[in-house]
């Protein structure tokens, strides 16, 4: 890993760092910042955090979806959903721009 690729990810773990902390009283949350999707969801001893780095599809498939963030558990899953629809109407479904990959699943 190059320099500047460490600076970038301290920075972002940072940022990350901060919003879980801002977070840390909800017990269910979903909200896209930027390109930082952070999802919380479960009950007290049982909870599920996770912080995906969007693609452009994903914060594409995020604006014409907005309802995605109202489910918190179903979150990831609705995404997938979005942008395999998205894909199936030939609406970029397939660009790679470096991020994670994202299984394609029914919610």
């Amino acid at each position: 890993m190059d320099v500047r690729q460490a600076k970038v990810n301290a920075k972002e773990a940072e940022a990350v760092s901060s919003l879980l902390s801002v977070l840390s009283e909800a017990q269910f949350t979903c909200i896209q910042i930027g390109p930082i999707f952070p999802v919380k969801h479960g009950s007290e001893g049982n909870q599920v955090i996770a912080v995906r780095n969007l693609t452009q599809l994903e914060m594409r498939a995020l604006s014409r979806c907005p309802e995605i963030q109202t489910r918190p558990e179903k979150a990831l899953g609705a995404l997938a959903t979005a942008i395999s629809a998205m894909a199936d109407a030939g609406d970029g479904g397939d660009d790679d721009d470096g991020g994670d990959a994202m299984p394609r699943r029914a919610v």
